[in-house]
């Protein structure tokens, strides 16, 4: 019993812990707005974007994807970096949003932890703490989407694709 609750209070530590480090530690800290998330008018013009055109570009921005059309990878490069804000790198999650999943990770399993050590395996608990983990997984890669749609679309297409575009 003494190892099962050493290891909840491991687990309700070190996951709040890792968790503040993974969401950016600076949330409270920024003073920028948000980005407009959508292509504002001038940049639908500067890059002469139709109208099918503009939900690719912000799946790239937001998602990190590359495109072919050089067109589009400028339109892709300006809206991703809006979106992060002029010091580059990833978007930070709010605060709040950070450390009530953590907190809802903590609190699942320290009761796995629990349940456990009782000789119980609650298998929906074993499946909510999996779609938890895509949850985490999701919002990764919508943090570093951005930055990777950067990386890239300012380089030159990658030559595997090169010929069919």
């Amino acid at each position: 019993m003494v190892i099962a609750i050493a290891a909840a209070v491991l687990v309700l530590v070190g996951v709040p812990l890792v968790a503040w480090r993974a969401g950016g530690r600076q949330a409270w800290r920024r003073s920028r707005t948000e980005a407009d998330a959508y292509v504002p008018l001038e940049m639908k013009r500067r890059h002469d974007l139709q109208r099918g055109e503009v939900p690719v570009v912000e799946r790239a921005a937001t998602w990190g994807r590359e495109l072919q059309d050089d067109r589009l990878r400028a339109a892709v490069v300006e809206l991703a970096e809006r979106q992060t804000g002029p010091g580059g790198g990833r978007r930070l999650l709010p605060l709040w949003l950070v450390v009530l999943f953590a907190a809802f990770g903590a609190v699942l399993v320290g009761f796995l932890v629990f349940s456990a050590a009782e000789g119980r395996w609650p298998w929906g608990t074993w499946l909510n703490l999996v779609v938890l983990g895509g949850y985490g997984v999701v919002g990764w890669r919508w943090q570093t989407g951005p930055g990777r749609a950067v990386r890239l679309n300012r380089a030159p297409r990658s030559p595997s694709r090169r010929g069919g575009a």
